[in-house]
């Protein structure tokens, strides 16, 4: 399937705040970081309210094209080879890089085994959706009402390890795919002028709002952990409505200026390219900063520069590697599923 630019420019500029995001969280030094401060930080907010979501969507968007070019055993065989893989490799890479002596090999696969769930979450989400419209298919329970059902009985997964990421981000795999499934977008074209200011304000409305307790990090998802049942679901809620609102004015804002960015300018074929690259520098991130932490030990003041710096020295570190990895047919095959 030939690639499609906008998809490639909406990813870029996901991928973008990924690191920019995680270069807040980190460009301040190990006592900025241990801190928890970030939370408190007004852009980290802004992104970390729908970045995610935005890229779940889009992967809900193009599985449900999958779906309809492939069988169930494809399928899963495709996100075995694509997602599963390269998460066992990056999590052998990521416990490498944390081994402390004394070495032992019980200690390194106990390890190695701790982090396996916690590594590239993103894409055990995925591998986990996909996995439950394959079944969905085979026992024709695929529609919206057995999905809304879902999305409530996730709730009840307990937080750890996978269970608030799963509950958080299959509803907006299940928006993007019944927006294919529905041809949204064919609607979105003719209400563009609309959708984009009323997108903007919905956003912004909510963005003063959001507060670092509404965090999937910080309140979970689960409606058996912790908070109250109402608590839990208000926080659940507030997050589905300001991501999806995040998310449509993103999309509807670059399909606004879609003529604009599908013409070979710097902007727009940087953002293409990042988008094309985009699930290898999420894949790297780990490495980039650990690399970028063992540079920058002695860093401890939350500086506008020191963010600055971590963000372009992660993103390089990123795209170098991708880039290499890419263009090595085995590495390509087993890090990055052949992409």
């Amino acid at each position: 399937m030939q690639r499609d630019r906008f998809w490639d420019i909406i990813k870029g500029l996901a991928i973008l705040l990924v690191i920019l995001g995680h270069a807040i969280e980190y460009g301040g030094g190990f006592w900025y970081r241990d801190s928890g401060d970030y939370y408190n930080n007004p852009l980290f907010l802004f992104i970390y309210s729908f970045h995610m979501p935005l890229f779940m969507m889009i992967s809900g968007y193009f599985y449900y094209h999958t779906e309809s070019h492939r069988n169930g055993p494809e399928i899963l065989k495709a996100k075995i080879r694509g997602l599963f893989v390269p998460i066992l490799f990056f999590t052998l890479f990521n416990t490498i890089l944390a081994v402390r002596p004394p070495l032992g090999l019980k200690s390194i696969a106990h390890d190695y085994l701790h982090r396996l769930p916690n590594t590239l979450w993103f894409l055990w989400d995925l591998l986990i959706f996909a996995a439950i419209k394959v079944l969905q298919n085979k026992y024709r329970w695929n529609h919206v009402g057995v999905d809304v059902l879902l999305c409530l009985v996730l709730c009840l997964l307990p937080n750890q390890p996978m269970g608030a990421f799963i509950a958080f981000m299959y509803p907006f795999f299940c928006l993007g795919y019944y927006s294919n499934k529905f041809k949204s977008l064919v609607q979105l074209d003719k209400r563009i002028n609309i959708v984009v200011p009323i997108s903007l304000v919905v956003f912004i409305a909510l963005l003063c709002f959001f507060t670092p307790d509404f965090l999937v990090y910080k309140s979970g998802t689960s409606l058996l952990d912790g908070i109250s049942v109402i608590g839990q679901l208000w926080y659940n809620c507030f997050r589905l409505v300001i991501g999806l609102a995040g998310s449509v004015f993103i999309i509807s804002s670059v399909k606004w200026l879609k003529g604009q960015l599908s013409k070979e300018t710097r902007v727009g074929n940087i953002m293409g390219l990042l988008g094309v690259y985009s699930m290898g520098i999420y894949c790297f991130q780990d490495i980039s900063l650990c690399l970028y932490h063992h540079f920058t030990k002695v860093v401890a003041q939350p500086t506008i520069i020191w963010w600055i710096c971590a963000f372009a020295m992660i993103l390089i570190m990123c795209l170098v590697m991708t880039i290499v990895t890419s263009r090595i047919n085995i590495l390509n095959k087993y890090l990055l599923g052949g992409r």
